[in-house]
């Protein structure tokens, strides 16, 4: 006797109608559990691919992050390796007059991020040093300029640079700061206004006498707020950016002197 390749299903209902038999073949229940059991299987397999992908690109991401912080980390500790470096040479020129020692350093090839410690072991007694000079004169650091007096961008350096009128090389005593017209100038130091005028080359200009030989001069001024011997104080307000004089476009001529020799601003100030 031939085996049925179906399944047969009775349906009996509540009521008194009478019995209904549904008969299914074995082989498309077999197509269906096949198919629901490959669906879940591909579904299964793209869900872990997911899954993996997800956590690839969480790590990849987290990875970036900590490479973006690492580099601002490494950069960080350069910029205080050269600003230590800086500040060091701007404190040599009164360590005569304030007995202050700086101390000397080893060369060292060692990355920035290794050498932090060590530069932390540096800085601290340089510090002290300064700190001990500052309690016995303290109007020294008054005296020496701080930051730039205007903010904008250095156009014109400190050293040799060419005369745009005549095409000739000769020795520029300051620096020229580029500003918008009427930004204010302000005084980086304490001191004295010295002497204020108006010349066919630096137009109205402002010099200031901070002690211990300290000297600044201010040009190509819009305006001028301060006159010959008013008392000033660092943060002051003595000018405005101009074009006055053989300037071309508005900007900030700025000179500082020690004991009459011009000085580069830039490895004076700290900021």
């Amino acid at each position: 006797m031939r085996r049925s390749r179906r399944l047969k299903i009775l349906l009996v209902p509540h009521d008194e109608g009478e019995p209904r038999s549904l008969n299914i073949p074995l082989l498309l229940i077999l197509i269906v559990i096949l198919g629901v059991l490959i669906t879940f299987g591909v579904f299964l397999r793209y869900f872990s691919r997911w899954v993996d992908i997800t956590t690839l690109e969480r790590m990849e991401r987290e990875n970036r992050i900590l490479e973006s912080q690492l580099k601002i980390f490494s950069e960080r500790a350069e910029r205080l390796e050269e600003e230590y470096g800086e500040l060091k040479k701007k404190v040599e020129y009164i360590k005569k007059k304030g007995e202050i020692e700086v101390p000397e350093e080893e060369a060292s090839d060692v990355s920035p991020l290794d050498s932090l410690v060590a530069l932390s072991e540096r800085i601290n007694p340089f510090f002290q040093e300064i700190e001990k000079l500052f309690s016995r004169e303290p109007a020294i650091f008054r005296a020496i300029p701080s930051f730039l007096p205007v903010k904008g961008w250095v156009i014109k350096p400190f050293g040799k640079i060419r005369d745009p009128f005549t095409g000739r090389k000769k020795p520029h005593n300051g620096i020229n700061i580029l500003a918008p017209l009427r930004t204010p100038v302000v005084c980086p130091a304490d001191g004295k206004v010295l002497e204020t005028g108006r010349d066919r080359i630096k137009g109205l200009w402002v010099e200031i006498d901070h002690g211990y030989g300290i000297k600044t001069v201010y040009a190509h001024l819009h305006r001028i707020l301060v006159k010959k011997g008013d008392e000033v104080k660092r943060g002051d307000l003595i000018g405005e950016v101009g074009k006055s004089g053989k300037a071309l476009y508005p900007n900030l001529y700025w000179e500082i002197k020690k004991n009459g020799e011009p000085v580069d601003p830039l490895k004076v100030v700290v900021f």
